[in-house]
């Protein structure tokens, strides 16, 4: 009578260990790195134009922009596909001013969100959308194998 109680219990550990409520998938990292071009809300209102040269290394996205022609360097993270840049406009007929997007990726690796420009005197903020116009290989490393 043991040996079958034993082989009972066995057999229900071996079932309730091998039975899962449910499979993660993992979850699939995407690639923002390109170039982004701002593209308007509407044509009644003046936007800025921005054009983003993005690369995107984990959590990390970093680069080169422009904002109505005025270069500017930018970083931020990304979480969810959710971003998050910060900048500085230097040398503006307003002075030097400080910036950041918060903005999301959809799944066409737009970006789209609302943007915000301050310094000591004033304050910019309004929406702002890019599309990917071209995507960004990333370059693997060869080695040196000669």
């Amino acid at each position: 009578m043991k040996k079958v109680l034993v082989v009972g219990m066995l057999i229900i550990f071996f079932v309730t260990a091998c039975v899962t409520e449910k499979i993660v998938e993992p979850t699939v990292n995407n690639d923002y790195s390109g170039q982004y071009q701002s593209i308007p809300y509407s044509s009644n209102e003046p936007e800025p134009i921005v054009i983003l040269l993005l690369s995107h290394e984990g959590n990390k996205v970093y680069g080169t922009g422009s904002w109505n022609a005025i270069t500017f360097n930018f970083e931020g993270t990304v979480i969810n596909r959710h971003t998050i840049l910060t900048f500085t406009l230097k040398d503006t007929n307003v002075g030097n001013i400080n910036g950041d997007i918060d903005a999301w990726f959809g799944e066409d690796n737009s970006l789209a969100g609302g943007y915000k420009l301050w310094n000591s005197h004033q304050l910019f903020n309004g929406p702002i959308r890019f599309k990917l116009v071209q995507k960004m290989e990333k370059k693997h490393d060869q080695g040196s194998g000669n």
